[in-house]
């Protein structure tokens, strides 16, 4: 019966559990779905398909995976465009990693909401974010995140036109960043307290310059600190241009070019590329213009495809050839210009039908998703129904089993009782009739009987059998008998042999006490006091003697008592 009630019970408690395993299953191929999508750059899809795995991690109350899945969902919305959209579920995220403490993961979601911000063009909310992140970076002792934050705060309050208190920012990020030695995190701030000088302030290229040491000083030079190197040369080189220093200009973009081919970096090459190519062009210097753009559309063609840098190198160079009397080369470029516009424009024609498919997908993908929820449900309330009837019928037939079991308990207690009390007036009787025996008219069976007697009286007002190290040979020698003529005398007068008369001696005392003292004697202790070594050697001949355990005799007399 307990068995069977404690399987229906674990049954209970398993139905959640193989719920939870369904639901981690769906969250692991939805993560897979996901990860697929952002491979093929459908970054719509993706985020679609991690807001599906963060809201049944949200059901089955997994906090870390509803973090999870509801920041990866943000950034693919944020890189697919859909901001508002990529800050909720930044908010979602930030809120649940606060609540877990995990201070890396709440400096991560701050840095994405910035970066949502920035590119939002709110640099005032960017500025309140960061802010309250760098509140939070202080008081946890990052001294990373809060160099890091102090930066972000720096270009926010440059853009919103606070130059001081931008280079107050800078400031304490590059002496944060000096501290734990981060030298491309140095550079990038240099960089940037540059840029918030004047853009012929003398101070800006020493600014530029000293992030240019700083890149140098790195080894190995990595393709990152390569990239920055190219990017902080070709500022340097704008400086000079700015200043009508064209010849340091060109010393400096030639370092650029030179670096930036040695990153690999194709995207800055395409940016570093078209740039200087119109530098050269207004410059009056065409060779270098018309190679720089050639440059750059080879680049496009072998990477990222045809883009609107494309389309600007191609209107630079059909306008070099123009003014250098190609005009047929000149009109050719043309049309190959006006041939790209088209497939930019058809390119956003087919992103807009992809998106209206992406809608479409996520919609029936929706209602799929609603059905089995749905199904699922329905069955776990059939289960939930059946094992509640189960236990409901299993707790019935527990009470009546109880209640039999009690009535039977009080019926033994009764008898028990009475047996007691006519034992009891037994011995009175046979106290009152006692004489004598003489020896004259006293057979060979009347001796055994009185031997015995003797024997039982000896056993029971010395409280022998109490000794749980008694022997035969210790009571044959107070009898003043052999060992021999003391299993004789025992078995003939109680029908047993010598260790079944003690036992039963011991029981019979045992059972006395359980009645009479039992709201003052544990059950173990009273089988010690009746002579019992081991409790499970007591409980098993008392139960086989009475038919009743020892603790449930003593809860029944309690009752009976009271």
């Amino acid at each position: 019966m307990y068995k069977f009630i404690t399987i229906i019970l674990a049954t209970m408690l398993l139905l959640p559990a193989l719920a939870q395993n369904d639901s981690r299953a769906e969250i692991d191929s939805l993560h897979k779905i996901a990860a697929d999508y952002f491979m093929q750059q459908n970054f719509r899809q993706s985020g679609e398909y991690s807001l599906k795995a963060m809201e049944i991690c949200k059901k089955i109350g997994d906090m870390e995976c509803t973090a999870q899945y509801a920041y990866a969902a943000g950034i693919s919305h944020y890189i697919a465009g859909n901001c508002h959209e990529a800050l909720e579920l930044f908010l979602i995220a930030l809120n649940y990693y606060k609540e877990l403490k995990n201070y890396g993961r709440v400096f991560n979601v701050y840095n994405a909401i910035g970066n949502t911000y920035h590119y939002l063009r709110d640099n005032a909310s960017r500025l309140k974010w960061t802010q309250e992140a760098l509140k939070l970076a202080q008081e946890t002792g990052e001294t990373h995140y809060e160099a890091v934050f102090n930066n972000t705060c720096g270009n926010a309050t440059r853009v919103l036109g606070d130059t001081v208190q931008a280079l107050a920012y800078f400031d304490r990020a590059l002496e944060l960043f000096r501290k734990i030695d981060n030298k491309p995190e140095i550079i990038k701030t240099l960089n940037n307290m540059a840029i918030a000088h004047d853009s012929t302030s003398v101070e800006k290229v020493k600014l530029f310059m000293e992030a240019a040491r700083v890149s140098e000083e790195i080894t190995p030079q990595s393709e990152t600190v390569l990239s920055h190197l190219s990017h902080i040369y070709c500022n340097i080189g704008d400086w000079y241009a700015k200043v009508n220093r064209n010849d340091s200009a060109a010393l400096y973009f030639d370092k650029a070019i030179f670096t930036v081919q040695q990153s690999g970096d194709k995207f800055l090459m395409i940016f570093m590329y078209s740039h200087l190519a119109e530098y050269y062009a207004k410059r009056g210097d065409r060779q270098k213009a018309k190679q720089l753009a050639q440059e750059t559309i080879d680049i496009i063609n072998e990477t990222v495809g045809k883009n609107h840098t494309y389309d600007r190198a191609l209107k630079l160079l059909s306008a070099i050839y123009a003014q250098e009397g190609d005009y047929r080369r000149a009109f050719e470029t043309l049309q190959q210009w006006s041939a790209v516009n088209d497939t930019i424009k058809a390119r956003a024609a087919r992103e807009e039908l992809m998106n209206i498919n992406s809608r479409y997908d996520f919609e029936r993908h929706r209602q799929e998703r609603i059905n089995t929820q749905q199904r699922t449900i329905e069955r776990n309330r059939i289960y939930m129904i059946f094992a509640i009837s189960a236990c409901l019928l299993i707790l019935a037939g527990w009470l009546f089993h109880s209640r039999l079991m009690t009535e039977k308990n009080r019926g033994l207690y009764r008898q028990i009782k009475e047996q007691s009390r006519l034992a009891e007036e037994n011995r009175e009787i046979k106290a009152l009739i006692k004489t004598e025996p003489t020896k004259t008219n006293l057979t060979k069976e009347d001796m055994q009987k009185a031997t015995f007697k003797q024997l039982n009286d000896m056993m029971k007002e010395q409280m022998l059998f109490a000794n749980s190290e008694l022997k035969r040979k210790e009571v044959a020698t107070k009898m003043g008998l052999s060992e021999k003529e003391t299993d004789e005398c025992i078995m003939n007068g109680a029908g047993m042999n010598f260790h079944e008369f003690l036992n039963d001696m011991r029981l019979q005392h045992a059972r006395e006490l359980l009645i009479s003292k039992g709201k003052k004697m544990t059950v173990e202790a009273i089988a010690k006091e009746a002579g019992f070594n081991t409790r499970e050697t007591f409980y098993t001949l008392f139960r086989k003697k009475f038919g009743i355990t020892p603790g449930n005799l003593m809860k029944t007399a309690k009752k009976l008592k009271e």
